[in-house]
């Protein structure tokens, strides 16, 4: 038997799949089993995160520039570019996820590795881009996409705070 969401072979010992979170019992299936929907996180919560993100930006960089101090163009920084981050951190991880359902590797971390390696195989310069914009992904282990996709916004986060404490003050 397998996952009604994700596919995977399911442990029927389990109350819920260790790959993507379903529950598999109707009667344990909480409010937020929607989270744990990988078509809606695929084709809805990532997307929207993504367009979101490039919409604010275009309207606070591109309509409301002059209106704003550059204080305030500081300040609002960090919601559309937590949302991007958020967006594409999502989707790449479902991708990776998949590499593992697919019995492609064992776990998170293989499964990175699998993946970036085939992106420098086909593409140098994209496989490098992700090599450095996704660096926290071998860090995860056996963590699912969502949480991925927080952890990597949180830490893109405090990385651009950072920047603007430390080096954008000085330029």
């Amino acid at each position: 038997m397998n996952c009604k969401n994700c596919g995977a072979p399911i442990n029927l010992e389990l109350k819920k799949c260790k790959y993507c979170g379903t529950f598999h019992d109707p009667k344990l299936v909480p409010v937020w089993n929607i989270l744990n929907n990988r078509k809606f996180r695929k084709t809805t919560l990532y997307p929207l995160s993504f367009a979101f993100g490039i919409i604010t930006f275009v309207l606070i960089y591109f309509f409301m520039f002059d209106k704003l101090s550059e204080t305030e163009l500081v300040q609002l920084s960090s919601i559309w570019y937590s949302a991007i981050v958020f967006g594409l951190y999502g989707y790449v991880a479902e991708k990776i996820i998949t590499i593992v359902i697919q019995g492609k590797a064992v776990d998170f971390r293989s499964a990175y590795k699998f993946w970036s390696n085939n992106l420098l195989t086909n593409n140098i310069l994209l496989g490098i881009l992700a090599r450095f914009f996704f660096f926290p992904f071998p860090i995860f282990n056996k963590m699912k996409p969502l949480p991925v996709a927080f952890v990597g916004a949180i830490i893109w986060g405090l990385l651009l705070i950072m920047f603007f404490k430390g080096v954008f003050p000085a330029l």
